[in-house]
């Protein structure tokens, strides 16, 4: 409602936000107010970036934002994601050429990590094979985070769009 919008302050109390949806949200509910995300996939596309270094960029530029600029939550999250995402394929390879034998604790949480992602791929419409690519993806997506974290916190900003963003850091000491 615009009158929820005005109380918040509008758009401008998120201005020098890069993550404006996100906070804009988190906005409205700590002043009180109600918010829901609708999925729009069946009336809604579009195409986000041109291509695959726009989308590095893109998602470079909003990683460490996400976590309010906290490099400690984000560099745990990627470490803890890390451990379910890149162990237990690795070790499924160790165990395969011989070498160690994995707990069927460790079979079970892998399973069930990827049949929790297979059911979201399939309301999505992806293909069967995608989770078996987390690996991979998981390891892109943490180089992102990680140049995120490094750009946000040593003030070079993020390039988006041929121009400099300043991380949360530089504008928070400007």
């Amino acid at each position: 409602r615009r009158s929820a919008l005005e109380a918040v302050g509008g758009y401008t109390s998120v201005r020098d936000r890069i993550n404006d949806d996100i906070c804009m949200a988190r906005r409205m509910k700590s002043c009180g107010f109600r918010h829901i995300f609708l999925d729009a996939k069946k009336v809604l596309s579009g195409r986000l970036y041109e291509s695959l270094g726009d989308a590095i960029r893109g998602l470079q530029r909003i990683q460490l934002e996400y976590f309010d600029g906290s490099a400690l939550t984000l560099g745990l999250i990627i470490i803890l994601l890390g451990g379910m995402v890149l162990a237990p394929p690795l070790m499924a390879v160790l165990r395969l050429l011989g070498g160690i034998t994995v707990p069927p604790m460790l079979w079970i949480g892998m399973l069930s990590f990827l049949a929790a992602w297979s059911v979201v791929l399939w309301d999505r419409g992806q293909k069967w094979y995608v989770p078996f690519l987390y690996p991979i993806q998981f390891s892109i997506m943490s180089w992102v985070c990680c140049s995120s974290i490094i750009d946000g916190t040593v003030g070079r900003g993020y390039r988006w769009k041929n121009r400099t963003i300043p991380s949360l850091r530089m504008r928070k000491s400007a």
